[in-house]
C-alpha cells in the first residue's frame, strides 16, 4: 500500500484488488448492519421527539411545535418510518427499527460514493481506497449516529452522491444538462434532509458556478443555473413553508434572543482537555472546551448514548443527561453501570486515534492547496475539484455549526458540540486523509508503510467503539420515552386503534 499503487498487483481494476475492496467494505459496514438490528431505537439523542415527528407526518401533515421539538426539521428522514406507521399499522419501535435498516443502504451508498471520489483522484489505486474506506468507518460516530433515526444520515449520503456528481460535472469539457438536473434533485434532497444538508447544497451549487465563472465556461454555468432550479423546486418548499409558518426559513425549537451572553463567554477554552481526554473522555469534562468536546465525541460516546449504558436499582436506563447526572456526582456502587471500564478503554482511544486525526487533518492542508488551485488557475481536473470540495464541505459543516451555537446557545452541556452535526464531514476527511497517506506514501516508503500499520492497528484496537452497547431487548425501562397516542388519525370517521 505504501509503494504508490502503480503496479497491476495493486490496481483496483484487477478482480484480486476488486475482491478485497469488497471484502473491506462487507467488514467495514458488517457493525453498521448490526447496530441497526440490535440497537435500541428508544436511546439516541433525542430519540422519542424524532419518532413524535414520523407519527404525525404519518397523518399527511408537517409537525408543529406542539407535536414535537424537532418540528423545525425537514421531513425526508422521517418518510420511512411514517410510511411503516401509515401502511402497515407499526408501532413507533417497530417503525424505527424499520428506519433503522434503510440507514445500511444510506450507509453503503456512503461507501460506495467515497469510493467513486476515491477513484476520481487516483484512478485504480486500491490503496487509497482502502485507507479512504477505514477512515471513513473508524470513528464511533460513524456507526453510532447511523443506529439512531435522525437526518444526519442522509446528510452524509446524500452529501457524497452530490460530491461525485459535482466533480464529473465539473471536469467535463461539455456538462449534459440532464447531469445537471440530476445533480440539482440530489442537492433538493440534500436540502430536505437537514438545515445543515441545505447548507452544504447551497455549497455545493455555488461552488460549480464559481468554478463555471473561473473558467469562462458558459456551458457550466447554464447547467449550474439548471441545478439551482432543479434543487430548488425539490427541496425550497420546505424552507418557503417554514418562512411562512414562523418567519425564518432556517427555524429551530428555540429562539435566537436565548443565547446568552454569558454562557458565550464560558467557552474560553480551545484546549483538548488533557488529561481527561484519555481518562475519562465524557459527561460532565470539558464542559469549556469545545474542541475537546467534539473530538471524545467524535472518537467516543461522550454524551452517554452508545457505548456507555446504565442501570439504577428501580429499574430505569442511564444513558444521555441521566448517566451524565451520575457521573458528575460520582457513581455509586448500586448502580448497574460499564461506565468505569468504558471510559478507560476510550481514554486509551483516544490516545490512539491521533493517528488517523493526524492524517485527516495533513489532507485538509492538501485540499486546501487544490482549493487554491482550483479558484486561482482554475484548475478543473477531477482530482483538484474533488479535493477542493471535500474542504469546502468541512469549512461549510464548521461554519455552519459555530453559527448555530453563537445564534441559539450552546447549553450547559454544551449539546449544540455533538459530533453528529459534523458527520457528513466523515467520508471527506477520510478522502483527505487517504490522499495525505497516498503523499505520505510517495515521498518516503517506509514512512508511508508505518502510517498505514498504525492505521490499521487503530482500527483493530478502535474496532469495539462501533458496536452499540444497548441491544434490544433492552434489561432496563427509558424513562423518557413517551407513549404513542392511543389513536391515530387516518382519515374522516377513523377508529381509535
Amino acid at each position: 500500500m505504501a509503494s504508490g499503487g502503480r503496479s497491476a498487483r495493486l490496481s483496483g481494476r484487477t478482480p484480486r484488488a476488486r475482491g478485497a475492496l469488497v471484502a473491506l467494505l462487507c467488514a467495514l459496514q458488517a457493525p453498521i448492519a448490526w447496530n441497526a438490528v440490535r440497537h435500541d431505537p428508544r436511546i439516541g439523542y433525542d430519540a422519542e421527539r424524532h419518532l413524535a415527528y414520523a407519527h404525525v407526518l404519518s397523518n399527511g401533515r408537517l409537525p408543529g411545535p406542539r407535536d414535537t421539538t424537532q418540528f423545525y426539521s425537514p421531513p425526508l428522514p422521517y418518510l420511512v418510518p411514517a410510511a411503516a406507521i401509515a401502511l402497515a399499522d407499526a408501532s413507533r419501535e417497530t417503525a424505527a427499527k424499520v428506519a433503522q435498516l434503510f440507514q445500511v443502504l444510506l450507509s453503503i451508498a456512503t461507501a460506495l460514493a467515497l469510493l467513486a471520489l476515491c477513484e476520481r483522484v487516483r484512478p485504480g489505486d486500491v490503496a487509497l481506497k482502502a485507507i479512504a474506506l477505514l477512515l471513513c468507518a473508524l470513528p464511533a460516530v460513524y456507526p453510532r449516529t447511523f443506529a439512531q433515526v435522525r437526518g444526519e444520515p442522509y446528510v452524509t449520503a446524500l452529501a457524497a452522491v452530490a460530491a461525485v456528481q459535482l466533480v464529473d460535472l465539473v471536469a467535463a469539457r461539455r456538462p449534459r444538462p440532464s447531469a445537471a438536473a440530476l445533480f440539482g434533485a440530489v442537492c433538493g434532497l440534500l436540502a430536505l434532509s437537514r438545515q445543515l444538508g441545505a447548507v452544504l447544497a447551497v455549497a455545493a451549487l455555488a461552488f460549480a458556478v464559481v468554478i463555471g465563472l473561473r473558467m469562462r465556461a458558459l456551458r457550466l454555468l447554464a447547467c449550474g443555473a439548471l441545478a439551482a432550479a432543479v434543487a430548488a423546486a425539490v427541496g425550497g418548499w420546505f424552507y418557503v413553508a417554514a418562512a411562512t409558518r414562523t418567519g425564518r426559513p432556517l427555524a429551530f425549537n428555540k429562539q435566537p434572543h436565548e443565547t446568552s451572553l454569558r454562557e458565550l463567554s464560558e467557552v474560553h477554552e480551545l484546549g483538548v482537555g488533557w488529561p481527561a481526554i484519555v481518562r475519562s473522555p465524557g459527561r460532565p469534562e470539558f464542559q469549556t472546551q469545545p474542541l475537546a468536546i467534539l473530538y471524545a465525541d467524535w472518537w467516543g460516546d461522550y454524551f452517554y448514548y452508545f457505548l456507555f449504558r446504565g442501570r439504577d436499582p428501580a429499574g430505569n436506563c442511564l444513558a444521555g443527561g441521566l448517566l451524565g447526572d451520575w457521573a458528575a456526582r460520582g457513581i455509586p456502587p448500586e448502580l448497574d453501570t460499564n461506565h468505569a471500564e468504558m471510559a478507560a478503554y476510550l481514554g486509551r482511544w483516544n490516545a490512539i486515534a491521533l493517528t488517523p486525526s493526524l492524517l485527516c487533518a495533513a489532507g485538509i492542508a492538501l485540499g486546501c492547496r487544490r482549493l487554491a488551485a482550483a479558484l486561482v488557475r482554475a484548475d478543473a481536473a477531477a482530482r483538484t475539484i474533488a479535493l477542493a470540495f471535500a474542504v469546502v464541505v468541512v469549512a461549510a459543516s464548521v461554519v455552519a455549526v459555530v453559527a448555530l451555537v453563537v445564534r441559539f446557545g450552546v447549553g450547559l452541556d454544551r449539546d449544540s458540540f455533538k459530533a453528529s452535526y459534523l458527520l457528513p464531514c466523515a467520508p471527506f476527511l477520510a478522502l483527505l486523509g487517504g490522499e495525505a497517506a497516498r503523499v505520505l506514501a510517495a515521498r518516503s516508503a517506509i514512512a508511508g508503510r508505518v502510517a498505514v500499520a498504525a492505521l490499521v492497528g487503530a482500527a483493530l484496537y478502535g474496532a469495539a467503539a462501533t458496536v452499540t452497547r444497548w441491544p434490544m431487548p433492552l434489561a432496563c425501562t427509558p424513562p423518557w420515552w413517551d407513549r404513542p397516542p392511543a389513536a391515530r388519525v387516518v382519515g374522516p370517521g377513523s377508529a381509535a386503534r
